[in-house]
């Protein structure tokens, strides 16, 4: 109980930037109790009552069932890259080291897309790496582990994908259930996903 009053206290003498940057960034993480007293504070200040719909929304627990049916249908989008409708989307994990004499970069990108086109830019990273991954002490190192990371990923396709699948989901679960589960709303989340989630 103390604990709670503590951070009723806190939540009250934050600035309403702080409230809404919670709301917006931090309200999955957070506890029934102290959900309430984030919705009483966006209540109380006159903030935008859209912020509690958002609050609602990103941190109910998503079920095994409203993950699988998202999934499915998530698979059964237009390519966000080619807008082609071949066969299931999937995901695909891409790692690329390019490196100079004093600098070498490593980046991992996740995206969802079809299978021609994820398969097209994992052999364009490949091809980068090759070219371009040895040129420097780092490079020489990180070069072999990333192609043979790929090689080793190959047995590992479908574990992959539905790795990458639960990230967006769990990532964009709040978007998803105040916008809709349309076609167009979640080709637009996923081409959002795909332009940034680069990790270096």
């Amino acid at each position: 109980m103390y604990e709670i009053e503590n951070i009723r206290e806190n939540y009250r003498n934050f600035y309403d930037e702080k409230i809404i940057d919670i709301a917006k960034h931090e309200s999955k993480g957070l506890r029934p109790e102290v959900l309430e007293i984030l919705k009483e504070e966006i209540i109380k200040r006159n903030l935008d009552l859209k912020l509690i719909n958002w609050v609602v929304a990103e941190s109910r627990p998503i079920t095994d069932y409203e993950k699988e049916t998202l999934k499915y249908k998530i698979q059964g989008l237009s390519c966000p890259n080619c807008q082609k409708q071949k066969k299931y989307l999937r995901g695909f994990e891409i790692n690329t080291v390019v490196s100079t004499l004093i600098f070498c970069s490593e980046t991992t990108e996740e995206k969802i897309l079809c299978e021609d086109c994820g398969n097209k830019e994992k052999l364009k990273s490949i091809v980068l790496t090759l070219l371009l991954g040895w040129w420097s002490r780092r490079g020489i190192f990180m070069t072999p582990i990333t192609l043979t990371k790929d090689i080793i990923n190959l047995f590992y396709l479908k574990r992959i994908s539905d790795k990458i699948f639960e990230k967006f989901i769990e990532a964009n679960i709040g978007r998803i259930r105040l916008r809709g589960e349309t076609e167009n709303a979640l080709t637009n989340l996923v081409k959002n996903y795909n332009k940034k989630n680069t990790t270096a």
